[in-house]
């Protein structure tokens, strides 16, 4: 891989830890904030596929397992295996739209959520109830579902992929954006 590309996806997900801890810690919707780096690693394996997007969710989950009190490599597993199966999935949609791309933002973020919770069940980490873990995953996929398109922009700069590919997003009129 390009050394430019690793320089320019670390500072995405650098950049997406800074933005979690300054900016979106502060504007929660039912004490729930976006996960910024789970978004970053759904926008990689969208734009990139499912085995550098697992990468991505690997380094994604490293850096908020050094933030938080959770076994360590919990968050990086969860994080890796959702980006896995989101870019798997991603691969078999032959015309990706904004609203498929904010529709699998939802479902990844809502996974990796619920992920979290029954992986930490079995290392013996508390989970939330089954009603607030819902809310969670229903806000926090809300949140990451709106943020995705511009998350997919910014990965497809990071990992120099172009931006009239398989990832382009159409208007009603057909142009592409």
């Amino acid at each position: 891989m390009d050394s430019r590309i690793v320089v320019r996806v670390g500072l995405v997900l650098l950049s997406a830890a800074i933005l979690q801890r300054g900016v979106f810690a502060q504007f929660r919707l039912g004490g729930v904030a976006a996960d910024a780096l789970l978004l970053a690693a759904l926008a990689a394996a969208v734009v990139v596929g499912p085995d550098r997007g697992a990468v991505a969710g690997f380094a994604s989950g490293v850096l908020v397992d050094l933030q938080v009190h959770t076994p360590f490599g919990l968050t990086a597993l969860t994080y890796c295996l959702v980006a896995w199966f989101l870019g798997r999935f991603e691969a078999t949609v032959v015309r990706s739209s904004r609203l498929t791309v904010m529709a699998t933002g939802f479902v990844g973020t809502a996974l990796g959520q619920v992920g979290f919770a029954l992986l930490g069940e079995l290392v013996g980490v508390t989970a939330p109830g089954v009603s607030r873990l819902a809310i969670i995953a229903g806000v926090t996929g809300l949140w990451n579902a709106l943020l995705m398109p511009p998350a997919v922009r910014i990965m497809r700069w990071a990992w120099d992929q172009p931006a009239d590919g398989r990832f382009a997003f159409s208007s009603p009129g057909g142009r592409r954006r």
